[in-house]
């Protein structure tokens, strides 16, 4: 329902009202990759720095990549060949939010990350792309001694909320955001828990803190 009427709001206002919801998930960062070794060893995995031609690639706005990696975001993208075959996001520490306005700071620091934008091209999506990603960034991240990975994904996007919980997720909160013009509500399960901002003011600042299951 509130999809729905997420949908009739941004068709009534012409695109100046939305809304967003969305699941907090954490998943145990893990020593041993999930694929058999002779598993899609055909896709390579390698991280990209701000500046790679590959990043012309994403299917993201230039804008948006760059504002990433001057927050410390992290990328690794995989390849056959030269084809992309889809990327991974993460940061060790806060990470800004670039649909909504918020800040999301995944707990303890040190021992958690915060991982987005997890994109596989659709020719791939059968295939062992995701995995294949995902064993990358598990190796990368145990080296960081990183143990919890947390994320957000739309309440709305189903095969989002499979993917993630086929690699174990596990569901620690939501929030609402309803976006009208420049004011932006926010309802979440962790403080502040309520917040109303203007044009661009501050936003709020979630703590996601991952739990020993």
């Amino acid at each position: 329902m509130l999809y729905l009427s997420g949908r009739v709001l941004t068709a009534a206002t012409g695109g100046k009202a939305s809304i967003y919801k969305y699941y907090f998930v954490q998943q145990k960062v893990r020593n041993e990759p999930v694929l058999a070794p002779h598993r899609g060893r055909k896709i390579e995995v390698v991280e990209l720095k701000a500046g790679d031609s590959r990043l012309m690639q994403l299917p993201r706005p230039a804008s948006v990549i760059a504002a990433r990696f001057r927050q410390g975001g992290r990328c690794l993208a995989g390849f056959v060949g030269d084809v992309f075959v889809g990327c991974l996001w993460f940061n060790l520490g806060p990470y800004r939010e670039d649909e909504v306005r918020s800040v999301f700071v995944p707990e303890p620091v040190g021992l958690s990350c915060w991982d987005y934008d997890v994109y596989i091209e659709p020719q791939y999506r059968l295939g062992f792309a995701f995995l294949r990603l995902w064993d990358e960034a598990n190796r990368v991240l145990v080296s960081q001694g990183v143990r919890w990975s947390i994320s957000r994904i739309s309440a709305f996007n189903p095969d989002s909320i499979k993917s993630h919980e086929s690699m174990g997720a596990g569901r620690l909160g939501s929030a609402v955001y309803l976006c009208v013009g420049g004011a932006q509500l926010m309802l979440s399960t962790f403080a502040p828990f309520v917040h109303l901002s203007f044009n661009g003011g501050q936003e709020p600042v979630l703590r996601i803190r991952a739990q020993e299951r």
